[in-house]
């Protein structure tokens, strides 16, 4: 089992949009798949998923429910953790609360993949769902503030972790550049060896955000989707990155991919 906490150093980046999308596509390929909405104050993934549940995870930090008990199942293979919408959760949020959180993910069976979407920023909490975690994946875009906020978020992985993935949204192939130009920063100024690894990136898409308005899962209803394929894609290489096989990826060219832009257009 691989825990991995999903984290950007800013809110508007779409990261809680790709983490249930990502948490999907690699369910629908036969992987086991819990996606915790880590967000303990501010949650948003049950509205994104469309979930309608009596409990979450702050029932499970007050002692009143079981963490099986807030752990619900969407589809085949998917399972939502959602969080609480108030400020009374991190009033009671603290180191014992966290390994009992950490040792409950340990003893999940059969589960293949966690995947935590933490909140924006470089919170004590947020901090606290990258020390659980396996892996981390940060997710920024391609506009100064973002970048700025994204590397003081490197810099904090750094203190836990010795690597982590980098994924953009909205962008337009400046990706593997600023990857690289981070990777090139961190190693003059990061007292440590770090591999931070380009996974991918994905152009913008209105219909993207019509699928959170929609409540709908873009990755299952937009099939044609040159988006889809780019997140596809950014699964596959997260799943190669932790030892898996890679994902068939459609290749999107030619008259085929014509044929797709026409219907991404109706």
């Amino acid at each position: 089992m691989k825990i991995v906490s999903v984290v950007s150093g800013k809110g508007g980046v779409g990261k809680s949009l790709i983490s249930a999308n990502l948490a999907n596509i690699i369910a629908n390929e036969g992987y086991k798949v819990v996606l915790i909405d880590a967000d303990l104050s501010l949650g948003s993934l049950d509205t994104i998923l469309n979930v309608k549940s009596e409990k979450n995870i702050f029932d499970f930090f007050k002692g009143e429910a079981k963490f099986e008990d807030v752990m619900f199942k969407i589809k085949p293979n998917l399972y939502i953790v959602p969080s609480y919408s108030g400020e009374e959760i991190l009033a009671i949020y603290n180191d014992e609360l966290k390994q009992n959180l950490k040792n409950e993910l340990l003893n999940l069976q059969n589960i293949d993949f966690i995947f935590i979407d933490t909140s924006s920023g470089i919170s004590k909490i947020t901090q606290d769902f990258i020390d659980i975690a396996d892996e981390v994946l940060l997710i920024s875009v391609p506009e100064p503030t973002a970048m700025i906020d994204a590397y003081a978020t490197l810099k904090i992985v750094t203190k836990y972790k010795n690597k982590a993935f980098l994924m953009l949204n909205l962008a337009n192939g400046e990706g593997e550049v600023l990857c690289k130009n981070f990777a090139k920063v961190l190693k003059n100024n990061v007292e440590k060896e770090f591999d931070l690894s380009f996974v991918g990136e994905l152009k913008q898409d209105d219909r993207l955000l019509k699928s959170v308005k929609d409540r709908e899962i873009f990755s299952d209803e937009y099939q044609s989707l040159i988006a889809l394929n780019q997140l596809k894609q950014i699964s596959s290489n997260l799943l190669v990155k932790m030892g898996k096989k890679a994902i068939k990826v459609e290749s999107i060219k030619g008259i085929s991919g014509f044929f797709k832009r026409i219907l991404d257009l109706v």
